[in-house]
């Protein structure tokens, strides 16, 4: 059941499996190949899941957001919002990631969707030590946000530390760097729920002192913390005292 108020989905998507590949197809004609879900490498190119799909609808939606902007997109992968973005009629994006496959993935979808070489740039760093080379006018970002407990490793694009904020704390911290004085970030992000409130609003006070925010529900049923607790039971036995501490 849709949730009360959401947008219609002008996605469009399809996708088709090969081997460990995954190629995605929209209907304003964009394109992106990633890697499976359950492929077992620290590494892999996470596939395309709901929230860069409501954030990949949302610009379907509202192209005037990104229009001729200077885009960034951290955390980047193989790139699908920064793509999306092009396609709507960015002036430039400039992809991030500290995995080295992702640029791969990154000039691989470039081709593919005939965009010119200058009109993106793939990074490999990590987003506490990225140096701007200029402010961006739009963010666009889904971090690793997968609460993670400690003693348990996960993989370079899920593991968003215990509270699964690690990342997004991150690019608060440094978003009066990376951002135009008028510029917006749209961030997504999983968030644990304490005293009726996202954890993310304590950061956000605190670390974002000068910039209107709004946050915006896009799941309409809440997941338990019990059922993180046992799934990560089932997936990582081995590691029962370190998800107790956890928890």
């Amino acid at each position: 059941m849709p949730i009360p108020g959401a947008l219609p989905d002008l996605l469009g998507r399809t996708s088709e499996t090969s081997g460990e590949e995954v190629l995605y197809r929209f209907a304003n004609g964009l394109s992106i190949k990633t890697e499976v879900w359950n492929k077992g490498a620290r590494d892999r190119i996470l596939p395309l899941g709901s929230p860069q799909g409501s954030l990949m609808n949302h610009m379907l939606h509202f192209p005037e957001v990104v229009r001729g902007k200077e885009v960034f997109e951290p955390f980047a992968g193989s790139g699908p919002l920064g793509f999306m973005a092009l396609k709507l009629g960015a002036r430039h994006v400039d992809f991030l990631d500290v995995n080295p496959r992702a640029s791969d993935f990154q000039r691989e979808n470039g081709e593919r969707n005939q965009f010119p070489p200058s009109s993106f740039r793939s990074i490999e760093a990590d987003i506490a030590s990225f140096q701007p080379e200029r402010r961006y006018e739009l963010i666009l970002a889904n971090p690793p946000f997968v609460p993670t407990p400690e003693g348990i490793e996960g993989t370079l694009t899920s593991n968003g530390g215990p509270e699964g904020n690690r990342f997004v704390e991150i690019l608060l911290w440094r978003l009066e760097e990376l951002l135009e004085p008028h510029g917006e970030a749209l961030i997504l992000a999983f968030q644990f729920v304490r005293r009726q409130q996202p954890l993310l609003v304590d950061l956000i006070s605190s670390l974002v002192v000068r910039r209107p925010v709004e946050l915006t529900p896009s799941q309409k049923h809440p997941i338990g913390f019990e059922a993180d607790c046992r799934a990560y039971t089932q997936l990582f036995p081995e590691a029962r005292e370190e998800i107790a501490r956890w928890r």
